[in-house]
């Protein structure tokens, strides 16, 4: 009886033992662990110390004003100043607010300032081909206008397109692929081969040429020319290096008579600028 009783307390003591042993082994540990989070947590994040949250925001600040975010640089500044208003990051956020509040302005009024032509002065305007100045300010406003104001507003870019050209301050290759005459219209009537047939009357035979009426010279130009009166036909090829705007060059003689009928002419112009083909009536 006695020893059933014995061994009946040291059952029930074996739990309170091992947990006494337990604690003698492991308490130390878990509590110098708690401590030494605990300490880590107040000494190096330091959720409530104001100094290193002013600190923190104020190097944020800086940051930003150096990469020129002066309204972000702004609203820290201002949130040290008037949330840690004891502390030295708040002296300094102070002290550079009012520099960061004029730039800031200065960007802003800046944004809101329309863009403005550059100032041309007459040694700008002098220094530069004001021709094809004009000619390829007009151009960019062609899409802009109304059907019944192009054909004066064509009429005043010829004159200007004409001096360009004939200053030399242009080339065909430049301008026709010039933005500004990307337009099809003016694609057309600037850069599309264009000529004129004529005659010169002569005592027996009449000289039929061909003229260049483009603005722009022709280079390497190889025309065919078909001149007919009722039923006699005159056809010649001629050959050119160059061939000047306005310039002329006689392709064949055909004796024209004066009740002969019609006189027409076809040509084929073949130049480093193009091809035409036309048909044309004397």
């Amino acid at each position: 009886m006695h020893a059933d009783t014995v061994a009946a307390d040291n059952r029930g003591a074996a739990p309170n033992g091992w947990m006494a042993a337990t604690w003698d082994k492991y308490g130390l540990i878990v509590v110098g662990n708690i401590i030494f989070f605990a300490l880590l947590y107040l000494f190096s994040y330091r959720p409530h110390n104001a100094t290193a949250r002013a600190n923190e925001y104020l190097q944020i600040a800086q940051q930003q004003e150096s990469e020129g975010r002066y309204e972000a640089a702004e609203v820290l500044y201002r949130t040290v100043t008037s949330r840690y208003g004891d502390t030295d990051a708040a002296a300094l956020a102070g002290a550079r607010l009012p520099t960061v509040q004029r730039l800031h302005a200065d960007v802003r009024s800046a944004a809101e300032k329309p863009n403005l032509p550059p100032d041309l002065t007459l040694e700008k305007i002098v220094a530069g081909p004001p021709a094809w100045f004009v000619a390829r300010m007009l151009a960019r406003r062609y899409e802009e206008l109304a059907d019944n104001d192009r054909q004066p507003f064509l009429a005043a870019l010829d004159g200007y397109m004409r001096l360009a050209f004939a200053r030399g301050e242009i080339d065909f290759p430049t301008a026709s692929k010039h933005h500004a005459f990307r337009h099809d219209t003016l694609q057309r009537r600037y850069f599309d081969l264009r000529s004129k047939c004529g005659f010169h009357k002569d005592l027996v035979y009449d000289d039929i040429y061909v003229r260049n009426d483009n603005h722009f010279a022709w280079h390497d130009v190889v025309i065919d020319v078909f001149a007919r009166q009722g039923d006699r036909v005159e056809k010649a090829t001629v050959r050119a290096e160059k061939l000047a705007p306005g310039a002329k060059i006689e392709a064949v003689e055909l004796r024209i008579k004066d009740d002969g009928g019609a006189v027409s002419c076809s040509i084929v112009v073949r130049a480093k600028e193009g091809e035409l083909r036309a048909e044309q009536s004397l």
